[in-house]
């Protein structure tokens, strides 16, 4: 079995090999060899088919002879390195050129064959290729596995209103206290509480996302609490609210500003005592539970106008942090765009795209009244 075998991953999955040979029986046979151990292949006879080929779909390996009619080998390998830095390069090259073959390597060439090439010779080197791409991937993986999970380096951007929420949404993870976000809709809110949540002491614990808009009035107190079986008609069964679930960990309130006032109320006992009732109990059970909230409304503004608890507020906003609105950062613009839109080619596999820089200046000159919500899609 061999290594890309025992990895569990199909080689159709892992690309596509270009073959660029000018001698037409070479080139054949070279593509029957990588085509009989099921690689996907493309054939050029020089380096301007190649490039025509690479730029209308990703190609992940070339494998190319020195010496080609007009452009030579090196010469495209330096077309290839410039432009498609992410497809590796073999060069083929007659036995008296090794020379030149070390020389390649040095202008970025992942490696050389030397003809006649021997068929083992050539599956061993491929497979070492695509090997190596496949840790490559897994490790960028991990990374934005763990970039989502728990690094403020998932808020993308450099400006200094981003730099100081991070600044002190890391300090804030360091403690227990309460945080309150706000800012307007899509400004990245549960991402930061996300951020917050897997850099402090509670990460190895739940982190429960309720929607306080999205709840049905009449089910708030049950979702958020839990109900004891026959509390109510449908109460079949003992049911435990997002408050239990979160027990060790962190209840993250989004949108807080709609939740009813007769529940604002039961909240403000889970954050004074950190006790819970379910619907239909009659006791009480302690939880250990961080609180993290958002809203995109002003709750000073509600709390006047007797819409939201006073008391409730100030227990929420020990630590308030405001994200601001993507137009109040435009330098941070161009950074988003380039990773979101890498983002976008990957899940699309669409690796072969580009993102002209003379579009930037339509991104940065637009208000985006959804923030980066907006922009990210």
């Amino acid at each position: 079995m061999t290594a890309m075998e025992s990895s569990g991953l199909s080689r159709a999955k892992l690309g596509t090999i270009l073959v660029v040979e000018d001698d037409a029986s070479l080139r054949r046979l070279t593509q029957v060899q990588l085509e009989k151990l099921g690689y996907q292949t493309r054939i050029a006879a020089d380096a301007e088919g190649g490039l025509d080929i690479l730029r209308r779909e990703p190609v992940e390996l070339v494998i190319c002879d020195l010496h080609l009619p007009s452009a030579s080998g090196l010469e495209l390998l330096k077309k290839v390195r410039a432009e498609y830095p992410g497809t590796k390069f073999v060069i083929v090259t007659a036995y008296g050129s090794v020379n030149t073959a070390i020389e390649a390597m040095k202008a970025g060439a992942y490696d050389y064959l030397a003809k006649p090439l021997h068929p083992a010779e050539l599956r061993s080197l491929v497979e070492r290729v695509f090997e190596q791409q496949r840790l490559v991937e897994e490790v960028r993986a991990l990374r934005s596995s763990i970039d989502q999970k728990g690094g403020f380096k998932s808020l993308v951007g450099e400006s200094t209103g981003l730099k100081n929420v991070i600044n002190l949404a890391s300090r804030a993870a360091r403690t227990d206290a309460a945080v309150l976000i706000t800012g307007e809709t899509g400004t990245g809110k549960e991402l930061l509480a996300k951020a917050i949540h897997f850099n402090s002491a509670r990460r190895d614990h739940p982190f429960i996302i309720v929607n306080c808009g999205s709840i049905p009035r009449e089910l708030v107190e049950s979702e958020l609490f839990g109900h004891v079986k026959g509390a109510f008609t449908g109460a079949a069964v003992h049911k435990q609210g997002r408050v239990e679930m979160a027990d060790g960990g962190t209840l993250f309130l989004d949108e807080i500003g709609e939740m009813p006032l007769e529940m604002q109320l039961r909240l403000l006992r889970l954050l004074q005592e950190g006790e819970v009732q379910k619907v239909g109990a009659t006791s009480t059970i302690r939880v250990d539970v961080r609180i993290i909230a958002a809203t995109h409304r002003n709750l000073e503004d509600l709390t006047r106008a007797c819409e939201f608890r006073e008391d409730l507020y100030y227990r929420l906003a020990v630590v308030p942090i405001e994200l601001p609105p993507l137009r109040q950062r435009k330098e941070d613009i161009p950074e988003l765009v380039q990773h979101f839109f890498t983002e976008s080619k990957n899940r699309h596999h669409r690796e072969e795209l580009r993102l002209p820089l003379s579009l930037m200046g339509y991104f940065t000159q637009y208000d985006w009244p959804g923030n980066v919500r907006q922009l990210a899609n």
